[in-house]
């Protein structure tokens, strides 16, 4: 290793999920899942950002390994080497889910959209359109990134936040929308669109893309100002937020917590 110390680029999110710790990078869409030793080897390091002092206090995995491990993750773009020590947070707690060997269902199928008029579907055409453009044109691996961009960009136009009714009427129409498209259009397009769409009405709901475990799985999703989740099933609350737009400030995360 050219340099002893490292840290985590800002747009690498982890989350803990029991035995596993689930590393997604926000810009690449790349995701790398650690396992045991490799999980402390992630703690330590993000709490001292000194390889060497991991290596000492990370006992049950051989030095050499160790010292590999962290430059494949160099290498994915997930750590990036430093002149000094910059630690950085901790990975989210997910929900934990005990071994099922993938034999416990955990469906984010959505359901059936409701009724939509023809006017309503006019603005989710248009989103859906933007979107899928985003997607193709570019290069692959900011694919993610620009998608993430297009609801950052418009999360601003939202000045009064949307209500229950009228986020489920989004959706809806969105998703009757997207079957109308020659081309996959799954929860990430879905989601971004109905963010979009409530974007260009002046109106706001926190846009998220989380994780579950057994199997690992990555969900989109949108929820209004109080929590609620919006067109999806109950399973989907095993699912943890690692991107919220807008973010979360601290003082609403812990409100919603209690």
């Amino acid at each position: 290793m050219a340099f002893p110390f490292v840290t985590a680029p800002p747009t690498v999110r982890a989350c803990a999920l029991g035995p596993v710790t689930v590393l997604l990078d926000t810009f690449t869409g790349r995701v790398e899942t650690l396992l045991g030793p490799a999980v402390r080897l992630w703690v330590t390091l993000s709490a001292c950002g000194d390889v060497a002092t991991a290596a000492r206090e990370v006992r049950n995995l051989d030095p050499g390994r160790l010292y590999q491990l962290v430059d494949d993750l160099i290498a994915e773009g997930l750590l990036v080497a430093t002149h000094r020590p910059l630690p950085w947070p901790a990975p989210a707690d997910g929900v934990p889910t005990e071994p099922s060997w993938g034999t416990r269902e955990l469906s984010a199928q959505p359901e059936p959209p409701g009724v939509a008029s023809r006017k309503d579907m006019m603005l989710p055409g248009l989103a859906l359109a933007l979107i899928l453009a985003a997607r193709r044109f570019g290069r692959a691996e900011s694919r993610f990134a620009r998608l993430l961009r297009l609801v950052e960009c418009t999360a601003p136009r939202g000045r009064r936040p949307a209500s229950p009714e009228a986020a489920e009427r989004a959706v809806n129409a969105v998703r009757r929308v997207a079957r109308l498209f020659p081309a996959r259009v799954a929860c990430l397009e879905e989601s971004i669109a109905v963010a979009l769409v409530l974007a260009a009405r002046g109106q706001r709901v926190t846009w998220c893309h989380g994780v579950a475990a057994d199997p690992i799985r990555f969900h989109a999703w949108m929820q209004t100002e109080g929590g609620q989740r919006v067109g999806e099933p109950p399973e989907s609350d095993r699912y943890t937020p690692l991107i919220e737009i807008p973010a979360l400030r601290r003082s609403e995360c812990s409100t919603r917590r209690r």
